[in-house]
């Protein structure tokens, strides 16, 4: 029998253990709400690959340099998730980057910094040792999840759907067909990331004014903040909100999640993505570009194409995009309200490049 290349989840630190048991406890292949098992088992062997790199990081970050001299004794090994620091994390970048090609060293990255995120909320740690890289991880270390995918876009595709993508998404949503429209225009209309969506409750939500608090906990970056939906959209939350989740719940009280399944338990990230592809799909507007390092594989052992050109992350973009280049939005209006650390994020990602970019306010606001 080949050695195992990584260690059993069984063997892992408990940390790891605790999350791959969190993980596949919220997966199914019989509910189409939650992520399915494959998807899981591809989360949990990038921890068990760190659970294998915890082994041989150093225990004091600065003695990285000595890792290869012999001459100089490192101790290396950290006894416990928790013992990975901030410092930890750059190394943690630069390897991924030096020992993996493609989009694995940002799904490793993700999968890390999610367990990191469920630690820091369950109070286990005070922060996440990964939170100040992640927004600098495409400068700092070259992991980007976006230069994949643009080399399988195909002349004049763009990777932020259209306001007529989105309704035709709306028009040929799965199953159940209020809920799912309503979700996709919640994403769509306040830019949260399904992570961020998947786990508000119905306190964080003001009917009334429309909005929408992002807490701090919840936050990707760990800094709370407030969106809100359009008019347009009220009808439909009235409807989710007093009828059909209602229904769903049985009535339960105690089930404060805003976005729940047929069952009434809570939809995770994933299932509200996989709400969001299916109806791209439905819409004849979705392909499965090309199969990452977490790809199942087919009968074959080929792997199978899993990264979609619309997710729920188009979404954001599709928000982020339409504010930059189509109102008055200012930049750093915009950054807040997506929850970016930096302005420079939002003009990267967001902002046309363009020649003539200021020139009307330019015109409009220059001194005589």
């Amino acid at each position: 029998m080949p050695r195992r290349r990584y260690r059993a989840t069984k063997e892992c630190r408990p940390e790891i253990r605790r999350r791959a048991r969190d993980l596949r406890n919220a997966s199914s292949d019989d509910d189409d709400d939650v992520r399915n098992v494959a998807s899981a088992e591809a989360y949990i062997k990038d921890l068990r690959w760190f659970d294998h790199y915890l082994d041989e990081i150093p225990v004091d970050p600065d003695d990285e340099i000595f890792l290869d001299d012999d001459d100089v004794a490192v101790e290396v090994g950290l006894d416990k998730v928790s013992d990975f620091t901030s410092d930890h994390a750059k190394l943690l970048g630069f390897a991924l980057t030096e020992r993996f090609n493609g989009t694995t060293p940002q799904n490793r990255w993700k999968q890390i910094h999610n367990m990191f995120d469920s630690l820091r909320r369950s109070g286990k740690i005070d922060k996440n040792p990964m939170e100040e890289w992640d927004e600098v991880k495409r400068t700092e270390f070259g992991i980007t999840k976006s230069t994949e995918q643009s080399k399988h876009l195909k002349d004049g595709e763009d990777y932020a759907p259209s306001r007529d993508e989105i309704e035709m998404m709306l028009e040929n949503v799965g199953p159940p067909r209020h809920r799912n429209q309503t979700l996709i225009r919640f994403m769509y209309q306040t830019g949260l990331r399904r992570g961020e969506a998947a786990d508000l409750t119905l306190e964080d939500i003001d009917r009334e004014n429309r909005e929408v608090v992002v807490r701090a906990a919840v936050a990707k970056n760990n800094t709370k903040r407030t969106v809100a939906w359009q008019k347009s959209l009220t009808g439909l939350m009235d409807m989710w909100l007093d009828v059909d989740r209602d229904a769903y719940t049985n009535g339960d009280e105690s089930n404060r999640w805003l976005w729940v399944n047929r069952s009434g338990g809570k939809m995770t990230g994933e299932s509200i993505n996989e709400v969001v592809v299916k109806a791209a799909c439905n819409a004849g507007i979705n392909r499965a570009l090309y199969a990452d390092a977490n790809a199942p594989l087919d009968q074959n052992g080929e792997p199978i194409p899993n990264r979609w050109k619309i997710s729920a992350h188009n979404l954001r973009v599709a928000l982020g995009t339409y504010l930059a280049n189509e109102t008055d939005a200012g930049i750093y209006e915009i950054s807040r309200a997506l929850g970016h650390k930096s302005v420079k994020v939002t003009e990267e990602k967001y902002v046309e490049d363009s020649d003539r970019a200021g020139l009307d306010d330019l015109k409009k606001y220059g001194p005589d």
